[in-house]
């Protein structure tokens, strides 16, 4: 389900409708259900797997509307250069 709502943000994101979201929303959770297939019922292991999977789909959506994205660990850097990288307008 959470596959669904974050295609759907990014899918909102980058402008389209309400239906083409609702549309990307359903086929995430159709791609999720198809790749998903537990050997046992519950357990954390379930739950990354399916995560990864989620993450998987919408990464490849992404590359695909040529979205790119890369999460970094910025703790370590100066106050300054931490919210220079977390503008929106930031480009390398």
């Amino acid at each position: 389900m959470e596959a669904s709502h974050k295609a759907a943000r990014e899918a909102i994101k980058q402008g389209l409708s309400r239906d083409e979201a609702h549309e990307i929303a359903k086929e995430a959770m159709i791609f999720a259900l198809e790749k998903y297939k537990p050997r046992v019922v519950g357990g954390e292991k379930a739950i990354q797997k399916v995560i990864q999977i989620r993450d998987q789909f919408v990464e490849k959506e992404n590359e695909k509307s040529g979205i790119f994205t890369e999460e970094i660990d910025i703790n370590d850097y100066p106050q300054i250069v931490r919210a220079k990288v977390q503008s929106r307008d930031f480009l390398l």
